[in-house]
């Protein structure tokens, strides 16, 4: 069961990193500094734990009756 867990952990890191990727790739690095509009590419720590908690959470496409049957069993 704690391998399950561990998996699941690991797969929702990897989903707030690619989703924490994705908003530091929508960052327009071609700019000039002079130029620079410092509003739209600040990523404060709100930006990032807004990406975080709009990630969709990959518990709730675990089917999680398996635990509760294996709790039965022991």
């Amino acid at each position: 069961m704690s391998a399950d867990i561990e998996t699941i952990c690991d797969e929702v890191a990897r989903d707030v990193s690619q989703r924490i990727f994705d908003l530091f790739e929508s960052i327009d690095t071609k700019s000039s500094n002079k130029d620079l509009d410092t509003t739209g590419i600040i990523i404060t720590m709100d930006i990032i734990l807004k990406a975080i908690n709009d990630t969709p959470s990959s518990l709730l496409a675990v089917d999680m009756s398996i635990y509760g049957e294996w709790e039965q069993k022991i």
